[in-house]
């Protein structure tokens, strides 16, 4: 008997949640029999070793070119059309123009953009997912180039906290047989805004592999000194929703009030680096707010830490803090899409308001028990 076949859609393997939890995912595909593949806009990334070896890795053709078209502001587009005196083009790109103002939608931009993309493949498939929802680019490609008998979207955020194209997303979902959603949560509010869908919709939290985890905290890392000090932690992209700042306004507030037992480690990398190592430049921060940059694997930093804190501005299923319980260490956490979900059942937990000052005294509280 022939194995079911399934090709998982994603930008690149970068060291991030979703890309983590396309992991565990291909892992169980893999136990249940299935022939898995991976197609990336970008093959690369810092998770690229953590592949199991049986995956068959793709890179997709025309990306970008197609990109560059889509997020070229279609003024520039028109202009430059205009100039080369292509009349008939011009027109169809004004329309885009239109459609993206008066009802904030680039689906027929990106009808355009997707014809010089070639197929997949010629194989059918028994199943395609658009694993990093919602994503306009993934999501048409899966529903457009890619020839299978069953489509999946893959929701991994709140929606109501991101630009979406509500256009696209309406397009493209209509045509897929299930759309997974990583949390109640962002489930619910999915559907609130998409009714139409909420029938196709299905909860499938990610997986957290607890027997990988716990052998890959044992691995031997240069790890910081901490004299003595309890170790705060927080890991994740260094973005602006996931919070790194606020962390550091915290940490600002905690030093005023003559709170100063600790040293807070960062793992991770990001667009919101440079703004935040100004900010410890700027207050002297320096002591006790340490970033170490991106870990593929950062496990032996949750070992070593005291105190857990996820200070993001809204996620769909935070995976650190999933794996930070398996440590059995005190989280803090601002109150995001599933963070009560995430922690109804876990004892040690507490979760903020998204402020510095109350994020300071929950953290002052824990270090002063």
């Amino acid at each position: 008997m022939d194995k079911r076949s399934v090709v998982f859609v994603i930008n690149t393997m970068n060291v991030g949640g979703v890309e983590k939890a396309l992991i565990g995912v291909l892992k169980e595909f893999l136990k249940d029999g299935w022939d898995v593949h991976v197609a990336m806009l970008k093959v690369g990334g810092g998770f690229m070793p953590y592949l199991p070896n049986e995956i068959h890795v793709h890179q997709i053709e025309g990306y970008e070119d197609s990109i560059r078209l889509m997020h070229t502001p279609l003024r520039q587009t028109i202009a430059r059309e205009l100039r080369s005196l292509r009349l008939l083009s011009c027109v169809r790109y004004s329309v885009c123009l239109l459609q993206q103002k008066f009802m904030s939608s680039s689906t027929l931009l990106y009808r355009r953009g997707f014809k010089a993309i070639p197929k997949f493949s010629d194989t059918e498939y028994d199943l395609a997912v658009a694993f990093a929802g919602p994503d306009a680019f993934i999501d048409t490609y899966v529903d457009k180039k890619i020839n299978a008998k069953e489509k999946w979207g893959w929701i991994h955020f709140d929606v109501t906290q991101f630009g979406v194209d509500k256009g696209i997303i309406d397009s493209v979902y209509r045509n897929y047989t299930r759309i997974n959603v990583v949390s109640k949560e962002a489930r619910k509010k999915f559907c609130d805004k998409f009714p139409p869908l909420a029938s196709k919709t299905t909860l499938r939290p990610n997986i957290v592999d607890k027997e990988s985890i716990m052998s890959l905290a044992k691995e031997n890392q240069p790890m910081l000194s901490v004299d003595g000090r309890r170790v705060v932690l927080t890991v994740g992209r260094v973005s602006k929703e996931k919070g790194q700042y606020l962390a550091l306004e915290a940490i600002k507030v905690l030093l005023s009030r003559e709170v100063s037992d600790f040293v807070w480690i960062f793992v991770g990398n990001g667009t919101d680096m440079e703004r935040c190592k100004q900010f410890v430049e700027n207050n002297s921060l320096g002591d006790y707010a340490v970033f170490v940059g991106s870990k593929a694997n950062p496990y032996p930093y949750m070992k070593q830490a005291d105190l857990y804190v996820q200070p993001s501005m809204h996620e769909g299923f935070c995976i650190t803090l999933a794996e930070a319980k398996l440590f059995g260490m005190p989280i803090i956490t601002t109150d995001f899409t599933g963070a009560v979900e995430q922690l109804e059942t876990y004892n040690k937990a507490s979760i903020v308001p998204y402020n510095a000052e109350n994020l300071a005294d929950a953290v002052q509280c824990y270090l002063h028990e």
